[in-house]
Parts: structure tokens; sequence; C-alpha cells
């Protein structure tokens, strides 16, 4: 039951993040002002890798109280082995975002790993 209630607040927050991204334009112009242009690539870059961060988590929390580690040290090194290549990679064709746009592809390694792992840890039990 706990997961359906931080799922709820996790779209809660994906809301916010949502939000922060349309408002990120004046934030950024109060907080630094003018001199600092963000592009809007990093931007959308960051909001998704903080969704996707929310919601692993989630699940981590989950495998963590279950004893179910070892999906998450195989996630683990499988982003560790990816993330400075396709960071390199990605920087040279996107800049700086391509280096945060890496994080979200490599993050989505463990969404899509621990919510598989986590269903079937909820058939096994009912």
């Amino acid at each position: 039951k706990i997961i359906f209630v931080m799922t709820y607040i996790w779209i809660a927050f994906t809301a916010l993040v949502v939000v922060l991204f349309f408002l990120s334009s004046f934030i950024i112009r109060l907080w630094i002002g003018d001199e600092i242009v963000v592009h809007t690539s990093i931007l959308v870059s960051i909001g998704c890798f903080v969704i996707i961060d929310m919601w692993n988590r989630i699940l981590m929390s989950f495998a963590n109280g279950t004893s179910h580690l070892k999906v998450q040290v195989v996630t683990s090194i499988i982003e560790g082995v990816l993330f400075i290549p396709l960071s390199i990679f990605m920087s040279k064709y996107c800049g700086v975002a391509g280096v945060a746009w890496s994080l979200v592809i490599v993050s989505v390694i463990p969404a899509v790993a621990l919510f598989f792992d986590y269903r079937k840890f909820v058939k096994e039990k009912e």
C-alpha cells in the first residue's frame, strides 16, 4: 500500500517539476540575473532526470526494504560503465546538455529493471 501512496506523491512532484520548468526562466532571471542563459534542452533534461530519479528512489526503497539488492547492484554497475562513454559521446554532439541527457538515458535502466523486479516480487507474494 505504501508504494501506491509514494506513487501519488511522485505524481504530485512530477507536476511540480513541470510547473518549475515553465517558471524556470523567471526563477533563473530572479536568482542569477541576465548574465547567464540556460538553454531549454538543459532544463528539460534535468527535469526528466529528476522525475526518473524520484521514481527510482521509490523502487530502491522498496528493494532495500525487501532485501532485493541484486537488481540494484547490477543496474548500478551498468550505469557506471555506460555513463562516462555516453557522456563523452553525447557532449560532442549536444554540449553540456548531452551530459545531462546521458544521465537521463542511464537512469532509465534501473527505472525499468527495478519496476519489473517490484512487479515480480508482488506477484510472488499474492
